[in-house]
């Protein structure tokens, strides 16, 4: 009580004081707002000053800053401009070399590959010609030629005739018959094997070429066919082949052989290898003989050291034509560079400009503004002795109002000292019932909590009743309409069973008169074959005549081409004036007199005048220099003309992978909108997407719109949804990109924070459909996401540290089912009331499943 008591007086004196400090607070106030209204004209110009001052410093840089840009785009523009056309020198300079380089390396290459082959054939060859042309590599054996199947070469589709009529094309051939003499004893010599040799001496006065002649049916002689680089051995080609002629097929030849009436035979070889003799016997059937003759004349002989000199320059002209190709690539780029920078420059040039004239006239007004404003700031000027007094006023009434507030907190301070004594004193004798009192009343509200929630499930169960027997009306009144339209089914059945029966007569009497038509048509297609026929042979004829028409066209385009050339020669053609005399004029003869000269008369008069020109001795070096010139312009035109066509030709391929691109893009497009909008579909339960192109000219240039319309609602861009619903579009756009190009693994971080609990459930489920392709990995605080899961990672914190455990929710369910089963089935009695075994087996599965942890916790759902 006398605690009480002095705590009252003390609020006494703190009232009065209070009502003390009240009014000197009010008072000192009053005079600093007198002095702020009398200053706060001065303040305003002042801050308007200070604004014109910053404003006209800033335009100033602007304007200094543009004018430097515009000082460089005076000399950049012309150097970039200078640079570019020296990099266009320098790529002409390189396609030119380049074009000359990709000529050698493709000659160079073609000639090694040809090597290549040779020395392959050559090692490929039997074992006893290979000794022979070592021996003759290394000088032991002279007068040896090769193999005489390598020593001439004929077209691949003659290869397998002559192969079979030419049988001495595995014989080796030898220049003299003392040669192949030396040959064969070195065979003996060394036991190295069994040959044939021919000599050229000896079979050029034994056997005799003669001259091809017309043939039966228009047909070859095969010895004619065959190329040779030494002539030399063409006759040990006919000493192999004679006469013998080459057919189409084997009729041909029969009739070649054998011709009706009497007549000369000749042996007649097939292009499959079928051979007719002069004696009447033929042979063929089984297997062809092939490749005993190639399409080109090996080389006998190969150089390693040429092959190897061969390759070291083939890859040197590679290697300079990928250095031309990365400067020219390089080059190009740079160019690209420079003009691109150019017509910025260029385009930014009259803007700057046009900035620079606005920045001076901004400049001019604001230093007129500036002048204006440094006036008013002199006019508005307060007077010093007024402000004196209204400073020495207000620091007055700030001290006293401290002093007043300095009493205050004393009493301030005793009355606090004061309460915490009370509370002390009321702590011991009321706190145990206090907080019984706090129990009960956290009891009631944990109990409200719950009595409401019954109440919401109760309601929930009414509502889901009345929509259960709406349901049932509905279905009942589908049955009916149902049975309904199974009862007329049943007479259109009766009705299409009577026409069926019709239209089975029908087909019948049409599948006879169709009989008859194939007949007749059968009749008509073996009129219309022979009449095809004919219209073949004629074809052929006609192509054959239109083929000589051409011919003799181009020939004629050519002379007419070479008569205009000539003639522009002569227009182009003029006389000098010589000696102050009068220019002279090219005579020009018309068609008769051009007839009447003739060649010899005109070889005079071309030798009478050279005689004068010599005479006259004039300088052609000039002429010459001209015609110099002349060609050097014409190799630089072609080679324009070919560049011209590479690049076109590059130009056409690149606008087809070009078309290509957006070709294949839009397909992949159409197949992810379409799959979005049915993605959408599902996931709303009714809304609608769709992906389209902002220009379906060009795809790549504006992009695509997303837009979509939620269920019951109105088309909305993607921008204007809600999180909920921007995060439904989002899954169905990435699971339409999923049924496009799948990917093996996702991970998701909390999509379903923004959804509600039907939408996170059709979201898992959907999920949990698609893990039979590939997996996820979802981070998660609904319970209906991660319910779903097969494994479950939880992360939480003990001891500032963190840790995680991660289990398989179906294994932790069938062990608590099996502890379940043993419990129940170890008592009969008291059911209602669960063990303390059962409680502690309920606790540890749920804390080992980690579906109770607290909102701190993250839950990874690997599904």
């Amino acid at each position: 009580e006398p605690l009480l008591h002095r705590k009252d007086e003390i609020e006494k004196q703190l009232l009065s004081l209070q009502k003390g400090v009240n009014d000197m607070r009010s008072s000192m106030e009053i005079a600093k707002q007198e002095l702020d209204i009398y200053l706060s004209e001065e303040n305003k110009q002042k801050t308007r000053l200070q604004q014109l001052n910053s404003q006209f410093d800033k335009n100033t840089t602007d304007a200094r800053d543009k004018r430097h840009a515009l000082n460089r785009f005076e000399t950049e523009i012309p150097l970039s401009e200078n640079k570019a056309k020296e990099m266009r020198e320098e790529i002409d300079k390189l396609e030119q070399n380049k074009h000359k380089l990709t000529e050698e390396y493709t000659n160079r290459n073609n000639h090694l590959q040809s090597l290549r082959h040779s020395a392959v054939d050559t090692r490929s060859r039997n074992r006893v010609l290979n000794s022979i042309m070592d021996q003759k590599r290394k000088g032991n054996l002279k007068g040896i030629l090769g193999r005489l199947g390598d020593l001439g070469a004929i077209d691949p589709k003659y290869d397998c005739a002559v192969s079979t009529a030419c049988g001495p094309l595995d014989n080796i051939i030898t220049e003299t018959i003392d040669d192949a003499t030396e040959c064969l004893n070195y065979l003996k010599k060394n036991n190295i094997g069994f040959a044939k040799l021919i000599a050229l001496d000896k079979m050029s006065k034994s056997c005799q070429v003669t001259q091809p002649d017309n043939y039966p049916e228009g047909v070859s002689r095969l010895f004619d066919l065959i190329r040779v680089n030494d002539e030399r051995v063409k006759v040990a080609f006919y000493y192999g082949l004679r006469d013998t002629l080459v057919a189409k097929d084997i009729d041909q030849a029969h009739r070649i052989s054998a011709p009706k009436g009497g007549g000369r035979r000749y042996r007649v070889v097939t292009l499959k290898g079928e051979l007719y003799e002069t004696s009447g016997t033929m042979s063929g059937g089984g297997r062809p003989s092939t490749g005993r003759i190639g399409s080109s004349v090996a080389v006998t002989e190969v150089d390693e050291r040429e092959i190897q000199t061969l390759e070291e320059e083939v890859n040197r002209l590679k290697n300079k034509i990928n250095e031309i190709n990365n400067r020219l690539e390089d080059l190009r780029t740079e160019i690209e560079r420079h003009l691109k920078d150019i017509n910025v420059m260029k385009r930014n040039k009259p803007q700057f400009e046009m900035e620079v004239k606005e920045f001076d006239k901004i400049d001019s007004e604001l230093k007129k503004s500036i002048k204006e404003q440094e006036e008013r700031v002199k006019k508005s000027a307060p007077d010093p002795n007024k402000v004196k007094q209204l400073e020495a006023k207000t620091e007055s009434e700030t001290k006293k109002y401290e002093k007043e507030e300095q009493k205050c907190s004393k009493h301030n301070e005793e009355l606090d000292e004061l309460n915490d004594k009370i509370s002390e004193l009321m702590e011991k004798k009321v706190g145990t019932a206090r907080k019984k009192v706090d129990e009960l009343n956290s009891q009631s509200k944990r109990i409200s909590t719950d009595l409401n929630k019954a109440n919401v499930a109760l309601t929930t169960c009414e509502r889901n009743i009345e929509k259960s027997k709406e349901k049932l009306k509905s279905l009942e009144e589908e049955k009916t309409e149902a049975l309904n339209t199974l009862s007329q089914t049943k007479e259109e059945l009766k009705t299409l069973e009577t026409e069926a029966t019709q239209l089975s007569a029908e087909y019948e009497a049409a599948v006879n008169e169709r009989e008859e038509a194939d007949t007749k048509l059968k009749a008509i297609q073996s009129k219309i074959s022979k009449i095809k026929a004919q219209e073949v042979k004629l074809n052929n004829e006609n192509i054959d005549a239109k083929h000589e028409v051409e011919q003799q066209k181009t020939k004629l385009d050519d002379k007419e081409a070479e008569v205009r050339r000539l003639t522009q020669m002569i227009a182009a053609l003029e006389l000098h004036v010589i000696d102050d005399k009068e220019k002279p004029s090219i005579p020009e003869l018309t068609a008769e007199e051009i007839e009447n000269l003739s060649p010899n008369s005109l070889q005079k008069g071309i030798e009478n005048l050279e005689k004068e020109l010599k005479k006259m001795k004039p300088n052609m070096a000039a002429i010459e220099e001209f015609k110099k010139k002349e060609t050097l312009f014409l190799e630089r035109w072609k080679e324009l003309e070919e560049i011209t066509a590479k690049r076109d030709t590059f130009k056409s391929q690149f606008d087809e992978i070009k078309n290509l691109r957006v070709k294949e893009f839009k397909d992949g497009f159409i197949t992810i909108a379409r799959k979005l909008k049915e993605m959408y579909r599902m996931i709303t339960m009714g809304g609608d997407a769709e992906l389209e192109f902002i220009d379906s000219m060009d795809p790549f240039a504006e992009g695509v719109t997303f837009s979509v319309r939620p269920n019951k609602k109105t088309w909305k861009k993607i921008s204007n949804l809600s999180g909920g619903e921007k995060t439904l579009s989002s899954l169905a756009l990435i699971f339409a990109l999923h049924y496009y190009k799948p990917s093996p693994l996702y991970v998701m971080d909390e999509i379903d924070a923004a959804l509600d609990f039907k939408n996170v459930s059709i979201v898992a489920n959907y999920i949990k459909q698609r893990t039979r392709n590939t997996q996820f990995i979802i981070i998660s605080l609904r319970n209906n996401m991660y319910e779903l899961a097969d494994r479950l990672v939880g992360i939480y914190k003990t001891y500032n540290c963190t840790k995680s455990v991660t289990i398989n929710p179906n294994i932790i369910e069938e062990k608590r089912m099996e502890r379940r089963t043993v419990i129940l089935s170890s008592t009969n009695e008291n059911s209602s009331q669960p063990r303390a075994e059962d409680q502690t087996a309920d606790a540890t599965d749920t804390n080992t499943s980690l579906t109770e942890n607290t909102s701190n916790n993250s839950v990874f759902a690997n599904v």
